[in-house]
């Protein structure tokens, strides 16, 4: 009986430590990202009139391009592409809220079935 509560409580502590390395390891593989993002995000803020200034004359030199309507073109993408994701979720959202109006529930956004 003792062999088997220690062999039970061995077990326990073994899962316990496994699940706080799988965790620790993971928030410390999304630090490592964040870090990356912070600081790419600051040298683009510090350098980024370098960059656009730089990336217009290759354009306008590799693409004969010289009014820069290929960026232009590229940025009127992206920001149509922003523009579309946050209108479909806005559209998602709607549709979603009416939904949950009809089906009775109270507060769509707290609601889980346990």
């Amino acid at each position: 009986m003792n062999k088997k509560i220690k062999s039970r409580f061995a077990e326990g502590v073994l899962s316990i430590l496994t699940q706080a390395y799988q965790l620790w390891v993971g928030n410390f593989a999304r630090l490592v990202k964040l870090g990356f993002v912070l600081v790419t995000l600051f040298f683009c803020f510090r350098d980024g009139e370098k960059w656009s200034q730089q990336l217009q004359l290759t354009t306008s030199y590799f693409l004969n391009d010289p009014r820069g309507v290929y960026l232009q073109t590229a940025g009127n993408t992206s920001r149509a592409v922003v523009y579309g994701l946050f209108l479909a979720a806005l559209g998602q959202g709607t549709i979603a809220a009416i939904g949950y109006a009809i089906a009775g529930v109270s507060t769509p956004i707290f609601y889980w079935e346990h």
